[in-house]
């Protein structure tokens, strides 16, 4: 189901002072061409009534998204590789000859090629031994002319180029070796800077700095020099975007890299969001095109969804997210609306004026606006308050509260079960206190029973409030949900003997028996709320997420709401 985004800048509540729409387009499958189709229809019939309030903007944002979040993957420039080697050759060369200037002007071409696509580059092990090698002509070429402090500021540029190489002791002098060697063990004392990286969903991805492998996710790194990398992983999917990591001395510089996001952008041209799965489009659209819009300083989202008789534009601020309006113009399902320019400018407007209109009917007629996931039923009313997030996690960690008591209890209540069992079984039906002993056996047997009925509704409620968003279901899931199949195969077993005879007398008359005084209910309890971690990504994969929390307060008084599948 293909969906158009476009942002505008500007204050459009004040239409004469709006900058108009920028427009990028986002698909769940490959109908890229026919929404952008649908974009330029769009752009025209606005364009021809020549009212700012209602133009789509020129100016293309996708470069300014490059320089504030994330750039595409580099390709190699052609030739590159033939001419990086030439130069460090001859750069080495003419140093070894004493020709100093000529060195560093190799030395120079030899940095321009690299910088082009240097994250691309330095994944050719043979590529970033020449640009290290290159640079290091240029520390040798300082030393020979009595420069160590500008010997060093290079050494640092050489292994920020190159974070990982030795310095090849056959190509490079002893003086050039040991200002390499020095700056290496400054780095790694106290002189390092820290880089973290990290995946949203935890999966384990290979980190290259500098087109560098140095590890995987969750990655960490003390042993940098300061300075500005690019940050790529490596994933099953491939690799994503390149992100800017600035790293200073005495300060962690940190890279959360939003997998959906990165696998589903796309710049080439404007800006697009392309999903893999109708779940991701379904899920991801809303929250991704208001991030976006705020990285780019723009006032305005629409969203534009082509199903198969109808597209439906839904228009909301970036200052106002959940206020959505929505509109409904006919299309013929492969190339174009078929709708006149009037039709399309209209609906616009209604979307501007704060009215959800349905254009494929004649008259066109009110209908509901797009609800996105997570938002509740309706926008908040001028005397309602929202805070979806806040209330669904305080709701979430309420709820792990609850069930972490219930949990606890239910210990503690087995426990003194046992020995009220111990301390009752020891009584004949004779005995003058067998009655009371036997009461409150009887008691603390029901309380363990309600608390670990209990404790696990609690807790397993808590999971899909507080677990975070994911591509499919994360690795580590299922590690926790074999934890919790393990804990609950312990307490099946547990309850399947309790009670049952170990010894008998020489009559077969039982004279030793398990007594697990109902224990299995414990890690059954406890197992319920770990099952419930793969479950529930599984659930959201396969029937995405619409969970919703909103409270709102006015005349009458108060309400909290929560509704939605998970």
């Amino acid at each position: 189901m293909p969906v158009l985004v476009a942002l505008a800048a500007g204050t459009p509540v004040v239409h004469a002072q709006s900058e108009g729409f920028f427009v990028a387009t986002a698909v769940s499958g490959d109908d890229s061409a026919a929404a952008q189709r649908v974009v330029e229809q769009i752009r025209s019939a606005l364009a021809a009534r020549s009212d700012p309030a209602v133009t789509l903007g020129q100016r293309q944002p996708a470069q300014r998204l490059g320089d504030v979040y994330a750039r595409p993957p580099e390709a190699l420039v052609a030739g590159d590789l033939e001419a990086l080697e030439a130069c460090v050759q001859s750069a080495i060369q003419a140093v070894a000859f004493g020709h100093r200037q000529e060195a560093q002007a190799q030395v120079a071409t030899c940095l321009e090629i690299g910088n082009r696509a240097l994250s691309a580059l330095n994944r050719e092990a043979a590529a970033a031994k020449n640009l290290f090698d290159s640079c290091l002509v240029m520390v040798r070429a300082r030393l020979d002319l009595d420069d160590p402090a500008g010997a060093r500021q290079d050494a640092v540029r050489c292994r920020r180029l190159v974070p990982d190489l030795e310095v090849d002791e056959n190509m490079h002098p002893p003086h050039v070796r040991e200002v390499m060697a020095e700056i290496d063990r400054e780095i790694d004392g106290d002189g390092g800077a820290s880089l973290r990286v990290l995946t949203d969903n935890g999966e384990p991805c290979d980190v290259f700095v500098n087109g560098r492998r140095l590890g995987r996710t969750p990655f960490v790194s003390q042993s940098l020099p300061f300075g500005s990398y690019d940050v790529q992983l490596q994933c099953d999917r491939g690799p994503t975007r390149l992100y800017r990591a600035e790293i200073a001395v005495g300060r962690e510089a940190r890279v959360d890299v939003d997998t959906v996001l990165d696998a589903a952008l796309r710049t080439d041209d404007r800006i697009g969001l392309q999903y893999s799965s109708a779940a991701s489009h379904e899920r991801r659209r809303h929250q991704d095109a208001v991030f976006l819009a705020g990285l780019l300083g723009a006032h305005e989202v629409l969203l534009v969804t082509m199903d198969s008789g109808a597209v439906r534009l839904d228009r909301f601020t970036t200052e106002n997210p959940v206020a959505v309006t929505s509109a409904k113009l006919p299309w013929d399902g492969e190339t174009r609306l078929v709708a006149p320019s009037e039709r399309i400018v209209d609906a616009v407007l209604a979307l501007r004026d704060g009215r959800s209109v349905d254009f494929t009917t004649a008259p066109a007629s009110p209908f509901s606006a797009w609800i996105p996931p997570g938002l509740g039923d309706q926008p908040p009313a001028a005397h309602s308050t929202s805070g979806s997030s806040t209330l669904r996690l305080a709701l979430g960690w309420t709820f792990a509260g609850l069930g972490v008591v219930g949990h606890a209890l239910s210990w503690g209540l087995y426990v003194r079960l046992d020995s009220r069992y111990d301390y009752f079984r020891l009584a004949a039906p004779g005995d003058v206190d067998y009655e009371t002993r036997r009461q409150a056996y009887e008691d603390s047997q029901s309380a363990h029973l309600f608390a670990s009925a209990i404790a696990p509704i609690f807790s397993t409620a808590a999971m899909p409030l507080l677990l975070p968003e994911a591509s499919g279901v994360p690795w580590w899931s299922w590690i926790v949900g074999a934890a919790g199949l393990g804990l609950a195969s312990w307490g099946i077993y547990a309850l399947v003997i309790d009670g049952k005879c170990t010894a008998q007398d020489t009559t077969g008359r039982c004279i030793a028996s398990n007594n697990y005084n109902e224990f299995g209910w414990v890690p059954l309890s406890q197992a319920a709320p770990l099952l419930a971690v793969p479950l529930t990504y599984l659930a959201r994969e396969l029937f995405g997420e619409s969970t919703a929390v909103t409270a709102a307060v006015d005349d009458d008084g108060a309400a909290l709401t929560l509704r939605g599948s998970f």
